[in-house]
């Protein structure tokens, strides 16, 4: 009788802690050191009372926070791709921008409406462009 073939892991995340900002400023601990391992062909159930952090723990483990959390530790690893150190990399190179294309984009409109013969007419307070003389 053949062996049953060795599951892969699909999903392990460990340690993960989640935090969210308290109305007084403050961060507050949402989920504390979660850590479980789920194999190919698994299925995992989370049980717990109504806020709990099932769905919280959900999210992160797709690399995901609810508005007003984040995942401030531990980690997510994904049919071998570390979604929480992905994410930082993406987050690193959207964070800062190219501060002269802002100046760019303005003088291309400039120039493109100077060369439509177009020029902009700030409406008075209260019209619209369809009520405008």
């Amino acid at each position: 009788m053949a062996e049953p073939a060795a599951k892969s892991q699909l999903l392990d995340v460990r340690n993960l802690r989640i935090e969210a900002a308290a109305e007084t400023g403050h961060r507050v601990t949402l989920v504390d050191d979660v850590s479980f391992t789920l194999n190919s062909g698994e299925v995992l159930g989370l049980i717990g009372e109504s806020g709990a952090g099932k769905s919280t723990i959900g999210l992160a483990a797709m690399g995901y926070a609810r508005a007003g959390c984040r995942i401030s530790g531990g980690s997510v690893v994904f049919d071998g791709i570390d979604l929480l150190a992905a994410q930082a990399r993406r987050r690193a190179r959207t964070a800062r921008p190219d501060p002269r294309a802002r100046a760019r984009s303005a003088r291309t409109g400039r120039a493109r409406r100077k060369a439509s013969g177009h020029r902009a007419v700030r409406l008075p307070a209260g019209t619209s462009s369809t009520t405008a003389p």
